[in-house]
C-alpha cells in the first residue's frame, strides 16, 4: 500500500514536563540505541521549568517555541508542526508522535509498536492508554485522541506543503491559530488520514494525572472540531482495533 519506510523519527511536544519527560526519553533513547528509532526531536513549548535542559541532557534534538525571540507556549499542534518541519531534512519515512509524560513506556514497547506498524503496512497506528498513574482506576484515553501514534511521513504532507492541501481547505486556518487547547493535534491528524490506513492497539501505558484539560469538555470539543472540519466520523470503529500489543516489555 505504501512505499517502504525510511528512518523513524520521534517528535515529542513538551510543556512543563520536567517530572515526566526523563522517563519518556529513557524509552525513546533505548529504542534509538537498538535501531528502531533514528532520531528524537523534543519541542519545548515555552516551558517555565527544566523540561528543555533535561531533554538536552539526553543528547536529543531540542527545539524551542518562541515569540519575538522569547520562549512562548504555542500549544501542542504548533509544536508538532514545528518539529515535523525541522525533521524534513532527514527525510524520515515514519514519524512517531509521543506525549512527553508516558510513565510506563519502555524501549521494547516502542520497538514492538513500530514493528507492528511496519509489519501491517499501515498509514497510522495509534497506541491507546490510560490517563493518570493508577492502572486500575484511571480513565482510558479515547483511542482516536491518543498522543502516541506512528504515521507515514508522506501522509503528513498537508502540514508542511501548501500544495498538498487541496482536500483540506480548512488546514491553513487551523495552523494559523497557534494556541489550540485539548486534542486539536490528534483531531487534525485524524482528519487527514485515510480511514482504511488506520489501526489502533492497546498498550500497557499510563500518562501522568493531567487534570481538567483531558476531561469530558476537551474530548467533546475535539469531536466537535473533527466533525466541523471533516463532516465525517473520525472516532474509528472496532474494525480498526488490532487487540493488545503482542509483547509487553520489561
Amino acid at each position: 500500500m505504501f512505499p517502504a519506510p525510511g528512518d523513524a523519527v520521534a517528535i515529542v511536544p513538551a510543556y512543563n514536563e520536567e517530572r515526566c519527560i526523563g522517563r519518556t526519553l529513557d524509552a525513546l533513547c533505548g529504542a534509538r540505541e537498538s535501531g528502531a528509532l533514528q532520531g528524537i526531536v523534543v519541542v519545548d513549548d515555552g516551558s517555565k521549568d527544566r523540561t528543555g535542559a533535561i531533554a538536552r541532557g539526553y543528547g536529543v534534538d531540542v527545539l524551542e517555541n518562541t515569540h519575538f525571540g522569547v520562549p512562548w507556549n504555542h500549544g501542542k499542534l504548533y509544536s508538532f508542526v514545528h518539529g515535523l518541519r525541522e525533521s524534513l531534512p532527514r527525510a524520515p519515512g515514519v514519524v512517531l508522535a509521543s506525549d512527553a509524560d508516558l510513565l510506563t513506556l519502555t524501549p521494547s514497547m516502542v520497538e514492538d509498536f513500530l514493528g507492528l506498524f511496519r509489519e501491517r503496512d499501515l498509514g497510522m497506528l495509534i497506541g491507546t492508554y490510560l490517563q493518570g498513574s493508577d492502572w486500575f482506576s484511571a480513565p482510558r484515553c479515547p483511542a482516536h485522541l491518543s498522543g502516541f501514534r506512528a504515521m507515514r511521513a508522506g501522509l503528513l504532507a498537508p502540514f508542511y506543503d501548501p500544495s498538498r492541501r487541496g482536500e483540506f481547505p480548512w488546514m491553513a486556518s487551523a495552523l494559523a491559530l497557534r494556541r489550540w487547547e485539548g486534542y486539536a493535534l490528534e483531531t487534525v491528524i485524524n482528519a487527514i488520514m485515510p480511514d482504511d490506513a488506520v489501526r489502533y492497539v492497546d498498550m500497557p501505558l499510563t500518562s501522568r494525572e493531567r487534570g481538567g484539560s483531558c476531561g469530558a469538555r476537551a474530548i467533546n470539543e475535539a469531536i466537535g472540531l473533527g466533525n466541523a472540519i471533516t463532516r465525517r466520523d473520525i472516532t474509528y470503529g472496532k474494525r480498526h482495533f488490532l487487540g493488545a500489543l503482542a509483547r509487553s516489555a520489561a
